[in-house]
């Protein structure tokens, strides 16, 4: 069955037809700092990354400098656009997803819809030399031809169901990459014949080009590879580049020759090469080492998701840059080098422009809100761009000559209460032109009509900001059109003082016991560790180190020991302080357990305190950030506690026997607590129930009277031993001399 590559699935996912993800909101900062003073400083708490950027850059070492002013744009009015290539005129053709439409910009940017074709996507479109337009699309591989005037022909289908790229040959044929599986078509155009030339070990064929040579390049996805061939001879070809990335997505003119923009998505299916088909010529030449920080063990899981590679017209390969973008595209621009654009970052939705700096370096040129970049073309003048986006489509010119001037909006702050505004403070270098600082307020976390206008504009360096008390703030800063290159800032901090809030105890218990096992949390430990229901676990050093703890040690070691958790949060990051206390019930003094700071958890050792029933008390305070005064408290009590740690007390035991039966008669009465249960100490150290006379053990007092039955004389011991425990984990042990019954 054909698939897509996984780029395009998720451009299709993302704006399918049933239903686009919605991203709704703002970038929210929140506040640094503790109650009172409060500080939003970029980039050292935020990068400038989370700004809008309108005509500038953010450099190499993070900072903000003069880029790319936006021009004129145009909505497109659909969802996705595949592909975009010049009409010859000074317009373009684009070609859309999900409707088969094609649209035609013109150099005044008026649009209108060419053609209507029977298809969803249109992957591929090429121009042929007197006019008619060529398009390749999916999900049956059909190849369209569309007259000057408007009229479309079908030419046929391609086997697999993509056409991912269309060039005319200097032979006047065009050459179609497809998939799946991969494979290079041709089609006369005046014939209109279209035929498989060769197929590749991949799953798809997504670019085809021409070197210098007169040469065919064809890059393929899983795995990613760039074949050349000669089109008199197709059959033998030859790998020229086998990308450490799984798709090779784009052959570029570059200032060598072609290039290939290779991407990986950190899947591991697709990224082995295939074996070589029959005329495939190997050995390939040596593979461009792409070099990744870190042991060399690890290099081939970190595989860069965006790899370039310089092709010099068929000759070995060279890696120009590598790096962990989400590219689609990348273009050479005069003055500025190699620009790329891709998918929108998941966890920043802006949309980038690219300068990459090789070997592995990147600045972004510019950022605005907008769609994923599906392509780059050269503009009207040297060194503008046109920018292809989608998600929702739209073109868009930087670079372009005008008076617009630069703009960098900040994200949106929030102090997550009403505070009251301090200073906005910037640092860098305000040569050629001063710098237009305002800002504006609300207590909705979207910019709207319920929000102040925009304050009048600054240039100072350090600026007390007179707007009302509110809980969000967004600055802006708007620089001259003809401002010095030389311009850059390195800091933003806005201030704000918030009223203390007090901390709050969202959780207080008693750690219930589940277990006790001989041995601590290593290995050969001869410690005794309790379990707790919540997974907890405590380890309790014993005095004797005797090969088998008794089952009084195991009850007794660690069991006067009450463990408490609890959770604490301050809504302004304030460290804690924390006090445990306790009372007994009845009492008016509190008795401190513990104290400390942040904490979350403590033991209350009870071998010393009266049996009784206590209250817990866990009292936090924010005084370590919060002088005096100001600082506040919460507390939360926890009742009632039980402390007892007196065991049962067994009366009247008696066991009388006559070789084969056995009957024990007792009593057991508990000061403190319930008795929990009663076992029978069997002679090879088993344990068996033994239950009251009205059968179950649910009272402080409870009298016994059992018989039990042995299959063998020799298996009753002259001696009898019995284990009773209440509720609170006590244990008493009984013994007596099995009388004869007579």
């Amino acid at each position: 069955m054909t698939t897509l590559t996984r780029h395009a699935r998720r451009l299709i996912v993302r704006g399918g037809r049933v239903g686009a993800l919605l991203i709704a909101g703002a970038i929210l900062l929140p506040g640094r700092g503790v109650a009172g003073p409060l500080y939003w400083d970029m980039p050292a708490g935020r990068p400038f990354a989370d700004c809008s950027l309108q005509g500038m850059k953010i450099t190499s070492d993070g900072f903000l400098a003069p880029g790319l002013p936006r021009g004129r744009g145009r909505d497109l009015g659909v969802d996705l656009i595949w592909t975009m290539v010049p009409d010859g005129k000074g317009g373009y053709y684009l070609g859309t997803g999900h409707d088969g439409l094609i649209l035609a910009l013109d150099q005044d940017d008026s649009l209108t819809t060419l053609a209507d074709l029977d298809c969803d996507e249109i992957l591929s479109l090429a121009v042929l030399p007197d006019g008619r337009l060529l398009a390749g699309c999916e999900p049956d591989g059909r190849v369209f031809m569309v007259e000057t005037g408007g009229k479309v022909t079908d030419l046929g289908e391609t086997p697999g169901g993509y056409v991912w790229a269309m060039t005319p040959g200097p032979d006047g044929r065009v050459y179609l990459a497809v998939g799946s599986p991969a494979a290079l078509m041709v089609l006369d155009p005046d014939q209109d014949r279209l035929e498989r030339l060769t197929g590749f070990p991949a799953e798809n064929a997504l670019a085809v080009a021409f070197d210098a040579q007169g040469k065919i390049l064809v890059a393929t996805q899983g795995p990613g590879l760039v074949y050349r061939l000669d089109p008199a001879a197709p059959g033998s070809k030859t790998v020229i580049l086998q990308a450490d990335q799984n798709e090779v997505s784009s052959l570029v003119r570059g200032p060598n020759g072609l290039c290939a923009l290779a991407l990986d998505d950190g899947s591991e299916d697709g990224e082995s090469p295939s074996p070589p088909a029959p005329g495939d010529k190997r050995p390939m030449p040596p593979r461009p080492v792409v070099m990744l920080p870190g042991p060399a063990a690890d290099r081939k899981a970190k595989v860069p998701r965006s790899a370039l590679y310089d092709l010099e017209d068929g000759l070995v390969p060279t890696l120009i840059w590598s790096g962990n973008l989400d590219l689609m595209c990348v273009m050479q621009v005069p003055g500025l080098g190699w620009v790329a654009g891709g998918l929108l970052d998941e966890d920043q939705p802006l949309t980038v422009l690219y300068r990459l700096t090789p070997p592995a370096g990147h600045e972004t040129l510019t950022s605005w809100r907008g769609g994923d970049v599906m392509a780059l073309q050269g503009g009207d003048d040297p060194g503008t761009i046109r920018v292809v986006q989608t998600h929702p489509s739209r073109v868009d010119d930087f670079g372009t000559a005008g008076d617009a001037p630069y703009r960098v909006l900040g994200p949106i702050l929030d102090a997550e209460r009403p505070v009251n505004w301090g200073h906005l403070s910037w640092s860098g270098a305000a040569t050629g032109g001063k710098p237009a600082w305002s800002v504006r307020t609300g207590n909705r976390e979207t910019a709207d009509e319920t929000w102040t206008d925009w304050s009048r504009p600054w240039s100072e360096q350090d600026k007390r900001l007179k707007v009302p008390s509110s809980r969000f703030l967004q600055w802006r800063l708007v620089l001259p059109r003809r401002v010095s290159p030389d311009f850059k800032l390195t800091g933003v901090t806005v201030s704000a003082w918030g009223e203390n809030r007090r901390p709050v105890v969202t959780d207080l218990r008693r750690e219930n016991l589940k277990g006790v096992r001989k041995g601590g949390l290593m290995a050969r430990n001869p410690n005794l560790t309790r379990t707790f229901d919540s997974g907890l676990k405590a380890e309790f050093n014993r005095q004797e180190k005797s090969a088998r703890p008794g089952p009084a040690e195991r009850a007794q070691l660690g069991g006067s020991v009450k463990v408490f958790s609890w959770k604490a949060t301050d809504p302004d990051g304030d460290r804690l302080d924390y006090e445990l206390a306790c009372r007994r019930q009845g009492r008016e003094d509190w008795t401190v357990i513990a104290d400390g700071r942040d904490g979350g958890l403590e033991a209350w050792d009870t071998s010393t305190v009266p049996d009784g029933i206590y209250e817990i008390r866990l009292k936090i305070s924010d005084s370590p950030d919060n002088p005096g005064a100001q600082a506040l408290s919460s507390q939360r009590l926890l009742a009632p506690v039980v402390v007892d740690n007196t065991p049962p007390r067994i009366r009247d035991l008696r066991a009388t026997g006559d070789g084969r039966s056995l009957k024990l008669e007792f009593e057991v009465e508990d000061a403190g607590s319930q008795v929990a249960g009663a076992f029978l100490v069997l002679p090879d150290g088993g344990r068996e129930r033994l239950d009251p006379r009205d059968r179950i053990c649910d009272s402080a007092a409870e009298t016994f009277n059992c018989r039990r039955e042995f299959t063998a004389p020799d298996t009753l011991s002259p001696w009898v031993r019995i284990e009773v425990i209440d509720t609170a984990g006590n244990l008493a042990e009984g013994k007596c001399r099995v009388q004869e019954k007579r």
